[in-house]
């Protein structure tokens, strides 16, 4: 008798560790940089670029990418340079071998003139390192040469890890300028976000597809023109090539930025009207597989003695898969002292804060972090900014969640708009989602290994070849028959019963295995 076994790919959370980070450096313009007379404004991306795992340790490293347009005499300039950064963060109970997320969040950020040729930035980062243990669970399912062995089984729907990938996907665009827009002489100041993003699974292949919202300024050919800018949408589709993928699969998947840049280039004439944009995102992709698995519960013989060895079986069954979407409005005032003549750009980021588990969902709170840049009355410095918090609280809905949900979420922004109201006062409206994907956790009673032996005659003599039995409530036949040393299908043979349900208080008539009923004389 041997005990046949299967695999299913599944994954334990070690948990997640923030750290912060903080900066105080110094930039000196360079030589050929003209001097700041103001900061108009300012923007900065931390990005990390690999993240080594030691025993109990994981050596993250990365950078800080900064970006000022000041004023400068007659005319507005552009500085960017970067901080490289390593951070090495304790991590109880991360092996090398495990499966991590990091996350990058800019909690604070201040830019100040020390002088005309200095800048001093003050930032805060937090990073987050989550970590997971992949691992095959073993669950016994059937008996290979098992005789007159009886067997129970239990019948689970189990999510298994069928995919786990990192990709890059490239967005390489031409745009051209409006016929009532000037040359562009240089650019000055650039900003891409994505929104929208989402996946889908396809038989070998992952299509994606979202947009990249750009806005650039940039100065004309000639002197006197006055700043320029341009927003645009380039919305994008395409296919990662996944070998194992199927459209069956439930996927749970991140995209990231990892590289932007806009260039202006020349046209069929030779003027610099057009603008090419190179994007590259870092995806991230985890797909699970709804799987079948009959395990087995229990093993006995009427014939022989059965030992079992018996363990415990992790495994996740999928509760929802859906994208909760939200709309939030809020005021903000934007208090500088000067009449804001147009908006040029509104953008922003969701941040979640707290997620807390409630009867029938998850109550998310957070805000979306919202950057504008606006044009002024202010002859010198006609560009300005202003930000502001639009907070948020969510409930996601999860039918059947209990203690023992997990669950998985990412925000993707889809819309971001602000109008001016007058009095120095503009109204944001957001829309966004939390892609949610939540499972329950099961703890299931496994077999591990089966052993046979001859049954002790002693014992088997001792049990009586025919008894009469009266069902106690909620008693099962399986229970019944394992202890008197028969079978189901012999107990339902004499009892002549059309299914396995027993009712508390019914009659029956067991007779051990190899007993024969005589047949009565009149």
């Amino acid at each position: 008798m041997r005990l046949l076994k299967k695999n299913i790919h599944m994954n334990q959370s070690r948990g997640e560790v923030s750290v912060q980070i903080s900066f105080d450096e110094d930039f000196n313009l360079p030589e050929m940089k003209p001097d700041m007379e103001s900061i108009a404004v300012n923007q900065a991306d931390a990005m990390i670029e690999s993240v080594k795992l030691q025993e109990e340790k994981a050596m993250v490293k990365g950078k800080l990418q900064l970006e000022v347009l000041y004023v400068a005499e007659n005319t507005m300039e552009q500085y960017s340079s970067q901080v490289p950064f390593e951070e090495l963060v304790s991590f109880p109970g991360l092996e090398p071998g495990d499966y991590v997320q990091s996350q990058l969040l800019l909690e604070d950020m201040n830019v100040a003139l020390v002088n005309s040729r200095k800048l001093r930035m003050n930032a805060l980062l937090t990073l987050t390192v989550k970590a997971e243990h992949l691992y095959d669970e073993e669950a016994g399912t059937t008996l290979e040469e098992s005789g007159n062995a009886q067997t129970l089984t239990e019948d689970l729907d189990v999510m298994q890890i069928a995919v786990q990938k990192k990709d890059t996907f490239r967005i390489r665009e031409e745009l051209e300028l409006s016929a009532n827009k000037p040359n562009i002489e240089r650019i000055l100041w650039q900003k891409i976000c994505l929104r929208g993003l989402e996946f889908r699974p396809m038989d070998g292949k992952m299509n994606l597809r979202g947009e990249a919202a750009l806005f650039l300024i940039y100065a004309g050919e000639e002197s006197h023109i006055p700043l320029q800018w341009m927003e645009q949408v380039i919305p994008f589709e395409g296919d990662i090539a996944l070998a194992d993928c199927n459209s069956n699969m439930v996927v749970s998947a991140t995209g990231r930025m990892i590289h932007k840049e806009l260039e202006a280039k020349p046209d069929a004439d030779g003027e610099n009207r057009l603008i090419g944009a190179d994007i590259v995102l870092e995806v991230e992709m985890r797909l699970y597989e709804e799987e079948h698995v009959q395990i087995l519960s229990d093993v006995y013989s009427p014939e022989k003695d059965i030992q079992l060895q018996h363990g415990e079986a992790h495994f996740r069954e999928l509760l929802v898969k859906n994208s909760a979407k939200c709309r939030v409005t809020d005021k903000m005032a934007i208090e500088n002292g000067e009449k804001v003549l147009q908006i040029c750009s509104s953008d922003g980021v969701v941040q979640i804060d707290r997620i807390t588990p409630e009867k029938g969902g998850l109550l998310v709170e957070g805000a979306v972090n919202v950057h504008l840049l606006y044009m002024s009355s202010n002859d010198r410095s006609p560009l300005q900014s202003a930000r502001c918090q639009v907070p948020f609280s969510q409930l996601v809905e999860i039918p059947n969640m209990g203690e023992d949900c997990i669950w998985q979420m990412v925000p993707q922004l889809e819309q971001l708009s602000c109008i001016m109201l007058g009095d120095g006062e503009a109204e944001v409206r957001v829309s966004f989602l939390l892609d949610t994907i939540a499972f329950r956790s099961l703890t299931v009673s496994t077999i591990t290994g089966v052993t046979e032996e001859e049954l002790d005659e002693e014992k088997l003599e001792a049990i009586p070849g025919i008894t009469g039995y009266i069902v106690k409530p909620g008693e099962r036949l399986w229970d019944i028959a394992k202890r008197y040393y028969t079978t189901e299908e012999k107990i339902r043979e004499v009892n002549h019963l059309n299914s396995g349900e027993l009712k508390g208080g019914e009659r029956l008539l067991l007779i051990k295995e190899g007993e024969v009923l005589e047949p009565s004389v009149s």
